[in-house]
């Protein structure tokens, strides 16, 4: 679905010459309108080694953390300049997914790792994997 324009070249100057990573938001969504997904806040707290991890990300990278980017699957292979975009948010704070190995809790809207997603990280919690939050699952 996703891949490389022809003038990848002339993409990377114009993102080289965003003076603002809303600016690089936009030229993604003009290249690929359907690939930014949604903004979530952060993980679920039964997943504090994520939010950890993410914390230790912006302090060595020396920024703010920002918020979690979920973007339509894509093809690693073929998707350089998405890559691209990728880094960049990262280097700006943001945590970026794809939309099969993050979705929100349908209650309170934190991130939660997809099952695929929890079984290759292999959580060290003792947790069972749940398509909501612990606090917010139903009685």
């Amino acid at each position: 679905m996703y891949s490389d324009p022809n003038n990848i070249e002339d993409c990377i100057n114009k993102i080289k010459n965003a003076p603002s990573i809303g600016d690089v938001k936009k030229i993604m969504d003009d290249l690929y309108p359907t690939l930014f997904i949604t903004l979530l806040d952060e993980y679920s707290d039964d997943y504090t080694d994520l939010n950890k991890n993410w914390n230790t990300m912006c302090d060595n990278l020396k920024v703010k953390k920002q918020k979690i980017i979920i973007f339509d699957n894509y093809d690693n292979d073929k998707c350089t300049l998405i890559k691209t975009f990728a880094e960049l948010f990262t280097l700006s704070g943001f945590l970026v997914r794809c939309k099969n190995e993050i979705f929100p809790c349908f209650f309170c809207n934190k991130a939660l790792p997809s099952k695929d997603f929890y079984d290759l990280i292999k959580y060290k919690n003792i947790i069972n994997w749940s398509p909501c939050c612990i606090k917010c699952k139903p009685i």
